[in-house]
């Protein structure tokens, strides 16, 4: 008569769930969070960086949930391959709020916009996340010529060490001042 009471109230599953749940762990604890993955950004923008340089900046991908996340894959699916680079400092997982830290490198090698995207691939729930790449290559800052001027500042020849901002005008039908 109790059983039948229990069940007609939708009591008996009930019950019945809770002790097998709570001797086999079906459902775990209640408040462990599930994995979660966090990126600090989701756009990298290097601004202008000069031709003969390299630029590095960060993102940080954290585990803001419990358990732990495999990191599949970083790479980098979008983008001029040689002006991207795409490095990460970790060994393939991180556990409940642990964070790992991934470098891109930016490597102009034109006096133009580029743009890219990294795709993030973990066995977190959501699939992949990305992050837009955006940089500019800019004037060279290297004095080729060693006349004291590089492109960047202001140098109009940096293969011909007598022409640059400044110098004495000479009439050899060549722009010495570089105006």
């Amino acid at each position: 008569m109790r059983i039948g009471r229990l069940m007609g109230a939708g009591l008996l599953p009930a019950l019945y769930i809770g002790i097998v749940c709570g001797a086999l762990g079906c459902g775990g604890d209640e408040g462990e969070l599930p994995p979660a993955l966090t990126l600090s950004t989701n756009e990298i923008d290097f601004g202008v960086v000069p031709i003969t340089t390299e630029g590095t900046l960060n993102f940080t991908l954290t585990n803001s949930g419990g358990g732990e996340i495999r990191l599949d894959s970083i790479s980098l699916i979008e983008g001029t391959p040689g002006a991207w680079d795409v490095r990460r400092d970790d060994d393939g997982a991180l556990s409940a709020s642990e964070s790992s830290s991934v470098t891109v490198l930016f490597s102009p090698g034109s006096e133009i916009a580029y743009s890219g995207r990294i795709q993030v691939r973990t066995s977190a729930a959501g699939g992949s996340q990305y992050v837009t790449l955006k940089g500019t290559g800019g004037p060279s800052d290297v004095d080729g010529d060693g006349d004291g001027f590089s492109a960047a500042a202001g140098g109009c020849d940096d293969k011909n060490p007598d022409r640059f901002p400044g110098n004495r005008e000479v009439c050899d039908g060549i722009d010495n001042t570089c105006d």
